[in-house]
């Protein structure tokens, strides 16, 4: 005879499994976007950061120095956190590119989740969008400055919040007058 715990085990894994296929079965192929856009997102966020390695590497900014800063001494003479205090502002606009984009991609990423619910292709494409525009605002940071950041292709990182917060909204008008 069966024990009691085999037939709880037997009979929790008959219950996901089906809670597995019911949710299966609600899913069209197209949500299959999301989570591949968001692992590509995830890669192309956290690949800014050896743009800030090099550029720690390249300026002399010790750990664990998030920013490299320059002071005068009592003497009026620069002391700096980078080798060369001429060289605070080129590792701080690389860190900063990095930085804005950590700082809204877990964001970008649960706006992806909600309106893939009902948009799933329109909701990956625009964290693509956003992506791309991140990791163009990061590079136009650290080769152009703070004033050029927005520039050229950059915009695309506007495009795609905006498609997903108006994805969002669709999402809660659909839910909400169902």
């Amino acid at each position: 005879p069966e024990s009691r715990a085999a037939a709880a085990r037997r009979s929790s894994q008959s219950k996901r499994q089906k809670s597995e296929m019911s949710i299966l079965a609600l899913l069209e192929a197209d949500h299959a976007f999301v989570p591949l856009a968001m692992v590509v997102s995830t890669i192309g966020v956290v690949s800014l950061g050896s743009g800030v390695m090099a550029a720690r590497k390249k300026f002399n900014v010790p750990y664990p120095n998030m920013y490299a800063v320059c002071i005068k001494d009592a003497n009026g003479k620069p002391v700096s956190t980078c080798a060369n205090p001429e060289d605070v502002d080129k590792f701080n606009c690389v860190q900063r590119g990095h930085q804005n984009a950590l700082e809204s991609h877990y964001s970008m990423l649960m706006l992806t989740a909600v309106g893939g619910i009902l948009f799933p292709r329109a909701a990956s494409a625009g964290l693509m969008s956003w992506t791309f525009g991140a990791v163009m605002y990061s590079k136009n940071y650290s080769n152009r400055g703070a004033d050029k950041r927005n520039g050229g292709l950059a915009l695309f990182k506007y495009l795609g919040l905006l498609t997903l917060l108006c994805l969002n909204l669709a999402t809660s008008y659909q839910i909400y007058t169902k």
